[in-house]
């Protein structure tokens, strides 16, 4: 695909090492727009849409609430046990995210908008979204501070938060990609991504897809 004025850059990372928080700190740098994956299948899974309808044909009944919503802490305690079945909820919704995305960036084009666009995906590296993408950051942390993050501020058990982290995708440094280290302060990850943010506009130059 060619967005011409557009390059896109992709942000992906182990869950609780900051991966929202780095994609609103290039929004502040100049991102012309940030489209999180996760809030577009929160989307997805509303009330009578066809992924939900999908979501309880594969999962039961069960997994939705009384308006038709997907209710996501009851699906989560299946497929966070179960890889099979994390599997087979990825393959219903990665598709759905990525025609959500394409659209959205065809429109960004149409509508002559330039600048860099941001999509902040933990499965990025795993699905048709990394074709979307010029560049990857990958936000990384101990597990320590991983496991605090979890259950700190997310409120998840020891255990649940276990559970998301062996569910969650692995990832091995790569020349491939812009690492950013998040285990200390808040001004340390703004400098760390203001860094980040430079190198990257030097390699690609300009902000326009030829």
């Amino acid at each position: 695909m060619t967005l011409k004025g557009l390059r896109v850059l992709g942000i992906t990372g182990p869950i609780g090492c900051g991966k929202s928080t780095v994609a609103n700190l290039t929004r502040e740098l100049g991102a012309v727009e940030v489209i999180d994956a996760d809030r577009i299948v929160h989307d997805l899974m509303g009330p009578g849409t066809s992924t939900a309808a999908a979501i309880a044909s594969e999962f039961g009944p069960e997994v939705l609430e009384e308006d038709g919503s997907v209710n996501r802490p009851r699906l989560g305690q299946i497929v966070f046990n179960d890889r099979n079945r994390m599997a087979a909820l990825e393959a219903l919704t990665h598709p759905e995210v990525t025609r959500w995305v394409r659209r959205r960036l065809d429109e960004l084009a149409e509508a002559g908008t330039t600048g860099v666009v941001t999509i902040e995906a933990v499965r990025l590296l795993e699905s048709q979204l990394v074709d979307e993408v010029d560049g990857v950051w990958l936000v990384s942390c101990s597990p320590a501070t991983q496991m605090e993050r979890l259950t700190s501020l997310r409120g998840h058990t020891a255990a649940e938060a276990e559970r998301r982290i062996q569910a969650s995708p692995k990832f091995s440094p790569s020349a491939r990609f812009q690492r950013i280290w998040n285990d200390g302060t808040l001004e340390g990850l703004e400098t760390a991504v203001r860094s980040a943010w430079l190198a990257t506009q030097e390699v690609w130059g300009t902000a326009a897809r030829s």
